[in-house]
């Protein structure tokens, strides 16, 4: 009998603890590391679907599952409903299971009557399917156009700058009248795909794009649903205004430069770079700007700079004028400079020497001086550089007259030394230079300097030789 009482207390005892554990009053403690696992989805089931996915009027694809109903069944027995929602990433899930749609190709053609939608959870083996009508989308029930009339048209259509082209329809006001006698008035739309419309009747401009410009008052028509309704409105053309930029009024000469006010050009002003102007304009405003060489010519600002001087046939000294020009002639700003002759000159060196002085055919003479260019330095410290040229009253540098020396009557080959003597002779400057005879009764200089070998060779030869007296 004891034994038996045993059994029944230790019964009782149990059946207590599974209620008190069933009503959550006494809840089991576990160990670390001795937790349940969690259960395992093994089966899911559609619950229901909403309106949306039910008929669907996309050509067969069906609507996103957010919103379906399901039932969730796990690998414990126990079971879950709950809704399918849209994640923030783009993605659908149901109690933090994923869940997705069959993956078909793009749809090229539709597809309508009943069809069948596969929706997957967690794992391609755990999928539930629910049937939906694809319908094609009803037409509105509307009768027909059978005429249309501008009611208004906005700024942009009123006045363009397109060379005659009309604006894009879009914003026009337009009244409808269909065959039942109704009366519609809307505004015509853009459509994403670029398109034109008016309470969903396709809007076409089939004067879009003159060959050429044309300006004045111009006629757009425009037609609805098709080329037998159609509407005209008138619009002016004109030519684009060009920017308002305020005007060059006047302008003065606020510094010029040393170079510029004493020259030693024999006459001839020196180039007006370095002269400040103040530009005034028709705004009112004024601006001091510094006149710029540049590839295109000399800038004061954004004004072309010309400049009028004297071009001398003979050397000129003392006082003389050179106008700087601004806006085509309209604004002239003369100034004065000293034309000086240099003071005595005491030295004299060439620094660069033509190819055709540098090799001769000319049995040892040398060529004539001219394009030979020196620098000539005078008592005051002032040094110039001058290009040799020839007049008919001979050479000169500068002002400088240049004797090129008497030639010789023999034969001479090989490296020679020429010189060049100005000032009356008082002052020499030397260059070196290469005679070479004449082959075939021609000049070398026809027949072998223009062969590649040769004028990479002898002439940048000789030109490392002579060069530290170039």
């Amino acid at each position: 009998m004891k034994v038996e009482r045993g059994i029944f207390l230790k019964k009782l005892l149990a059946l207590i603890l599974s209620a008190l554990l069933l009503c959550g009053i006494v809840t089991p403690a576990f160990a670390e590391g001795d937790k349940p696992d969690k259960p395992e989805l093994v089966a899911a089931e559609i619950v229901s679907i909403p309106e949306k996915n039910k008929v669907v009027y996309t050509g067969g694809e069906p609507e996103s599952p957010e919103g379906i109903v399901v039932k969730l069944t796990f690998n414990d027995g126990s079971e879950m409903t709950d809704t399918i929602i849209k994640d923030e990433n783009g993605g659908f899930s149901v109690a933090g299971i994923q869940a997705w749609g069959a993956v078909r190709p793009a749809v090229y053609e539709s597809t309508y009557g009943t069809l069948n939608e596969t929706l997957y959870f967690g794992s391609e083996d755990i999928r539930a399917t629910y049937t939906y009508e694809s319908k094609e989308r009803p037409k509105p029930d509307k009768s027909e156009l059978v005429a249309a009339e501008i009611v208004s048209i906005p700024e942009k259509n009123k006045v363009v700058y397109t060379g005659g082209a009309p604006e894009s329809p879009d914003g026009i006001v337009v009244k409808l009248t269909f065959s039942d006698g109704s009366e519609q008035i809307d505004t015509i739309i853009k459509e994403e795909n670029g398109s034109f419309s008016v309470a969903g009747i396709p809007v076409l401009d089939l004067d879009m794009r003159p060959g050429v410009n044309r300006y004045g008052e111009q006629e757009a028509t425009l037609y609805f649903g098709s080329e037998d309704i159609r509407a005209t409105y008138t619009y002016e053309s004109k030519e684009r205004p060009k920017p308002d930029k305020p005007e060059l009024v006047a302008a003065e000469i606020v510094s010029i430069p040393e170079k510029n006010k004493v020259v030693y050009t024999g006459g001839p002003p020196e180039d007006p770079d370095g002269i400040i102007l103040k530009l005034v304009y028709s705004d009112k405003t004024e601006m001091t700007a510094e006149v710029e060489r540049r590839e295109d010519g000399f800038f004061a600002g954004t004004e072309p700079v010309t400049q009028e001087g004297i071009v001398v046939q003979i050397i000129q000294y003392g006082e003389m004028t050179a106008t700087l020009v601004l806006k085509n002639g309209e604004i002239q700003l003369p100034y004065t400079y000293e034309s000086k002759r240099s003071e005595s000159l005491i030295s004299a060196r060439v620094i660069s020497v033509p190819l055709k002085n540098r090799i001769v055919f000319t049995n040892g003479n040398p060529e004539e001086p001219d394009s030979i260019q020196v620098a000539l330095t005078y008592s005051d410290g002032h040094t110039i550089r001058a290009t040799i040229r020839k007049t008919e009253h001979g050479y000169y540098a500068n002002d400088e007259d240049v004797d090129p020396g008497v030639y010789v009557q023999s034969i001479r080959y090989g490296v020679l030394t020429a010189g060049l003597w100005f000032a009356n002779g008082e002052v020499e400057a030397e260059y070196r230079y290469l005679s070479l005879p004449r082959l075939f009764n021609g000049d070398l200089e026809y027949v072998s300097i223009r062969l590649f070998w040769f004028r990479e060779r002898v002439i940048t030869f000789f030109d490392q030789l002579l060069h530290p007296l170039f």
